[in-house]
């Protein structure tokens, strides 16, 4: 069985006949594996309601896989995309085994989706589904929301010491090298904790800003 979700339509041979050639192409191969095919499941061939009407009797998490395999050959609005499929969300949300099932397909969005803050990931995914459905269906507590949401506070709590330390170091090159240190921001920006930390400690006894930065 092939599994196909690239940009354009499915375009290989679909047989061993159609892969292979006897030495005397008069002659037809007399085997009979020549003939053998194998299953294909062309996603670009298929739209998103052809998927999700073949997919009907199954639970709705193997719609919503395919649908999100189908997406990534595409340039598209995550937003846009979660609002197609709420109402498979919000029928997975109240399946039996439902929590884990989607707690799965947050993970694979969260993942396809790395660019995304996962506190607003996280709050796009529960207000989507609730949205369509006009009802709280996210479980609480949702053990995979609230990591993502815990993520992204720690996230932020990094990125805000880390921004306040850079700025720190930048207010202190500013006093030592007023002429230079605007154009060494970018080498602040990049430094490692031990660089910022060399810096605190040799800020006044460095005679350039390229000893204080550098990588040894």
């Amino acid at each position: 069985m092939v599994l196909y979700h690239g940009a354009r339509r499915w375009t290989g041979p679909e047989s061993l006949a159609a892969m292979m050639r006897s030495e005397d192409e008069r002659q037809p191969m007399a085997s009979p594996l020549v003939g053998l095919r194998y299953v294909l499941i062309d996603l670009h061939a298929m739209s998103e309601d052809e998927v999700v009407s073949q997919t009907a009797d199954e639970p709705p998490s193997l719609a919503l896989t395919l649908l999100h395999l189908k997406a990534l050959a595409y340039t598209r609005d995550l937003i846009a995309d979660l609002r197609r499929w709420a109402p498979l969300l919000a029928a997975l949300m109240h399946r039996a085994d439902g929590l884990a099932h989607a707690n799965a397909f947050f993970s694979y969005t969260l993942i396809l989706h790395n660019d995304w803050p996962p506190e607003q990931l996280a709050q796009t995914l529960q207000a989507v589904v609730s949205e369509v459905t006009e009802e709280d269906v996210m479980p609480h507590p949702n053990p995979h929301v609230e990591a993502l949401l815990e993520r992204g506070r720690e996230e932020g709590r990094e990125a805000g010491i880390n921004s306040a330390r850079i700025e720190d170091v930048m207010k202190l090159l500013k006093v030592r090298f007023p002429n230079e240190a605007e154009a060494a921001r970018p080498k602040v920006e990049a430094a490692t904790p031990e660089q910022i930390e060399r810096v605190f400690e040799q800020i006044f006894t460095a005679t350039t800003i390229d000893e204080l930065l550098s990588p040894n």
